[in-house]
């Protein structure tokens, strides 16, 4: 699940990145480099914050995924454990997204694969060439276009086309729409998906450029005349598009090699220091915060000692065990929780989330709360009360060595 803290250092990374492209990257016409800085754009705001920092000292370790136990419910003198880990609304509205949008990616890739299915396909250079009443536009090793381009493979237009294909951008695409399906919510990789597809057609026009006869204002001539044709699809890599202006404007752009290269080595410094806070930003990305319970880390009096690791795993070959297993915890938290009874009269319902080290001797370590407020401070003592008395857990384990695991329980209380 994603965690709200990991989400914001990812969207502060991409922001960056983004932002370096936008005002440094995208007006010269080193566009082979820009392609691949833009998919790194894409991909490692999401993966840098799980990664340990490289710097030495570092703290925990940070990470997506959150090991959430199953809910256990108090009311009155009766305990429950529930099998849902906690999942709120925020969660079913972002895997609702998720649900929609990948129904439209398939509903647009099942139109393609219909169009590919047509019996008339002619080759050239092993890509595949499909006649249309008048779209083009290709994907993957096919081109759609009307039969009279199709004839003729050294036409600018085709050449544009061949470009896309010989260059592999669907794979770009694809990559595009997987993270859209993901992050569907996300204006930000929306932007890195459009810059993307816009820096396609920049590659293309480039190589249609090459065309014997062809200049950079007839080029521009033949992109207004096909301005107005239909996108027929959204996964193609089409000619006509909205970025005409654009795409007009780097046709006729000079660069200084020599001026675009130190941009770039003026960026790089930059660049690696975002990705170190990134993978060090420990208050920003706290595994142990649950989706749904955005507030600060209140920390309560507890029995149970307080230790300061290296590095705390979220997840481990071999994960720490209650004696006696799940069904052990229930009893142990059946039989010890209770509703307080100074908040019998009040009636309030709460959840307590606590969090918890098991360390490499298996023991309750770092017992804390989270959510806490004034008006639940007898649930939140109630809670860790019970967390800090457990008993030694068998420790976790990784690569064959005892390692300390964090963990995040939930428990609600509430009066029948």
């Amino acid at each position: 699940m994603m965690t709200l803290p990991y989400l914001l250092t990812g969207t502060l990374l991409l922001g960056a990145l983004l932002t370096a492209y936008w005002l440094v990257l995208q007006h010269d016409k080193l566009l082979r480099f820009n392609r691949y800085y833009l998919l790194a754009t894409l991909v490692l705001p999401w993966i840098v914050p799980m990664l340990p920092s490289p710097l030495p000292g570092a703290g925990v370790s940070n990470g997506l995924i959150t090991m959430t136990l199953p809910t256990f419910t108090v009311s009155g003198a009766e305990v429950t454990a529930t099998a849902t880990p906690g999942i709120g609304p925020i969660t079913i509205i972002w895997l609702t997204g998720m649900v929609l949008s990948l129904g439209l990616f398939v509903w647009r890739w099942t139109k393609l694969i219909r169009m590919m299915q047509q019996p008339n396909v002619q080759r050239i250079d092993g890509i595949r060439l499909i006649p249309t009443d008048g779209a083009i536009f290709s994907f993957g090793h096919t081109i759609f276009a009307p039969p009279a381009l199709l004839e003729d493979p050294n036409h600018p237009v085709m050449r544009h086309e061949i470009a896309h294909v010989q260059q592999q951008h669907t794979a770009d695409v694809l990559l595009g729409e997987l993270a859209t399906i993901v992050f569907w919510f996300h204006p930000l990789v929306h932007a890195t998906k459009m810059a993307i597809r816009s820096n396609h057609e920049y590659l293309a026009d480039a190589a249609a450029l090459q065309s014997q006869g062809i200049t950079r204002r007839s080029y521009s001539e033949l992109m207004i005349q096909h301005a107005t044709q239909p996108v027929a699809l959204p996964l193609g890599n089409h000619f006509s598009t909205s970025k005409i202006k654009k795409r007009m404007i780097m046709v006729h752009t000079t660069i200084s090699m020599k001026k675009a290269l130190l941009k770039r080595a003026l960026l790089l410094p930059i660049l690696a220091g975002l990705t170190l806070w990134a993978c060090d930003s420990e208050s920003s990305v706290n595994p142990t915060t649950n989706a749904e319970v955005q507030q600060d880390l209140v920390e309560e009096p507890a029995t149970a000692p307080t230790v300061e690791y290296d590095e705390v795993y979220q997840v481990v070959e071999q994960m720490p065990e209650f004696e006696g297993g799940q069904e052990g915890m229930i009893n142990y938290l059946s039989n010890e929780l209770t509703y307080p009874a100074s908040m019998e009269e009040k009636n309030l319902t709460a959840t307590v989330y606590v969090s918890f080290v098991i360390s490499e001797e298996g023991k309750v370590t770092n017992v804390e709360v989270i959510n806490n407020t004034s008006e639940e401070e007898a649930f939140s003592a109630e809670a860790l009360r019970v967390i800090a008395a457990m008993p030694d857990w068998t420790p976790g384990q990784q690569e064959g060595k005892a390692v300390p695991v964090k963990y995040v329980l939930p428990i609600k209380f509430q009066l029948s």
